[in-house]
Order: C-alpha cells, then structure tokens, then sequence
C-alpha cells in the first residue's frame, strides 16, 4: 500500500516537472531499507524559511551545475521556474553572469561556487551575507549547499549520471506557471 503511494507521488512528480524519477523508483524497487532512509533527508532539501527563496533556488543551482550537468541540473532549474523564479535571473545563476544578478544574489552565487570549490575565501562573502540575511538564513544557506549535492552525487553513484544534456528555461509542455 505505501509502495503504491509512493509510486503515484513519484509519478505525479514526474508530470509535474517532465522529469525522470527512475532513479527514486529504481531505489525503491531494489533496496527499499535505502529509499525510506533517503526519504527522511527531503524536508532539509526544500527547507528555506529564513533564506528567501531567490537565495534559495540560487545556491542549488550554482551547486547543482559544479556537481551535474543533466538531469538533476533541469529538475532544479525546472523547480525554480514552478516556484515562481524569473527566467532571466534562473538563466544568468545558471550561465554564471553572477554580475547580472541584484547584489545580495551575486554573493550567494560566488559564495556558493567558492563553498563547492573549497575556496577560503567564502568567509568574507559569509560575513558579508550574515549581514544581508542573518545568522540563521545563513545556516540555512550552508544546508542547501550541501543538501544540493545529494542526488547528482547518488545517482553518479549509481551509474545514471552519465551524459550531460542542453539545459532548459522552460517549464515542460502543458505545465502551467504556478504548478509548484
């Protein structure tokens, strides 16, 4: 019965945002133990309630594009054009014209790429951003990071990571706007 639901969700998803949820369905058909596991760490990959959401999808696609550059890099491209986010702002994170980006969004994506490149000298961009957002979107920020790289890490992991694929800023045939 929970298997079932789980396939609907995974299926309603898959319409929703034209992406493949193979490698979720994959993990729940052949170690079910792993999936439900993995399931507990969805609500920390979508928690933003102090980071604004701009930040937000920012940072997951700037970490997304340094760990892939398919499938899991359109899923979050797509997640942010159905949570509301400006085609232009999603096409300059994606593009890294972190220049064209408003101020605050221009140092969450250099904070960002410099976080994923172990570069030291994110902290004074993290001072900077504590600033701007706070202490606790900042902890929030440092979550998406690293939560960002979950699924381009399993599924290279597992063999379906394999190709890179032109990226889209459009939302799939037939999905309206505010789907999210």
């Amino acid at each position: 019965m929970l298997k079932a639901i789980i396939k609907a969700k995974l299926a309603a998803f898959e319409k929703q945002t034209g992406e493949s949820t193979f490698f979720m369905s994959n993990l729940l058909e052949k170690a079910a133990g792993a999936f439900y596991r993995f399931l507990l760490l969805m609500p920390l990959l979508q928690y933003h309630k102090k980071l604004p959401k701009e930040a937000y999808h920012v940072a997951r696609i700037v970490t997304v594009k340094h760990e892939d550059c398919g499938e899991c890099l359109q899923t979050t491209v797509t997640l942010a054009m159905l949570d509301g986010l400006n085609a232009e702002l999603i096409k300059a994170a994606l593009e890294s014209r972190w220049e064209e980006l408003p101020k605050p969004l221009n140092f969450v994506a250099d904070f960002t790429q410099k976080i994923n490149d172990k570069d030291l000298s994110a902290e004074d961009l993290r001072f900077l951003l504590n600033e701007v957002y706070g202490e606790a979107a900042m902890l929030e920020l440092a979550c998406v990071i690293a939560s960002a790289k979950l699924f381009p890490t399993a599924k290279r992991g597992m063999g379906l990571a394999l190709s890179c694929q032109q990226i889209q800023v459009t939302l799939p045939e037939g999905v309206p706007l505010n789907a999210a």
